[in-house]
């Protein structure tokens, strides 16, 4: 049984948000939400433990996050490399996205996920080094991923948002 973590929000403050519809404030509801996650799993014993209290769409938007600031910063190349990879192409997180209506972001994943698949099976035979040095050739095969994300991500970081305020009580306590 999942015992979700739900933080507080104002209602005010999600009144704000919810009129939004610029991408950057999506995404700093985005991360309103997830910091109070992140702070949880961080002050928490067992961190696996309590990631396993986060709801499937809880954990979405957590991977949703991760995502969004490894990809933003370093492309698909920083977010494997930065050990992202297992919770972004591993997990159910490329269907997940889509029901929250970042369909085009789905896409991406999936094929972002074969090129991740190719890089997997280096992670099997080679040390952590050798690895990152071999990681680099695929590099040619994310950038062109790399730019449909950059291209897409204020509209589908909007659309996350909106199933979020739709859907509140999965995400938090409106108080």
């Amino acid at each position: 049984m999942q015992n979700n973590i739900l933080p507080n929000i104002n209602k005010e403050v999600l009144k704000r948000y919810e009129s939004t519809n610029d991408g950057s404030q999506a995404y700093d509801f985005i991360f309103l939400i997830v910091s109070s996650y992140l702070n949880y799993i961080a002050k928490h014993e067992n961190q696996e433990l309590a990631l396993s209290e986060l709801s499937d769409d809880q954990h979405t938007i957590l991977a949703y996050y991760y995502l969004y600031v490894q990809v933003e910063n370093d492309g698909f190349m920083g977010l494997i490399k930065n050990g992202y990879g297992l919770y972004i192409f591993q997990t159910p997180f490329e269907e997940n996205i889509k029901k929250l209506g970042a369909v085009q972001i789905s896409n991406i994943i999936c094929e972002a996920k074969k090129i991740y698949e190719k890089c997997k099976d280096l992670t099997q035979k080679m040390n952590e080094e050798e690895f990152l040095k071999q990681l680099d050739s695929f590099y040619l095969e994310f950038a062109p991923l790399d730019d449909k994300f950059y291209n897409i991500l204020h509209e589908q970081t909007l659309a996350v948002k909106d199933y979020m305020i739709r859907n509140i009580e999965k995400f938090a306590i409106v108080i």
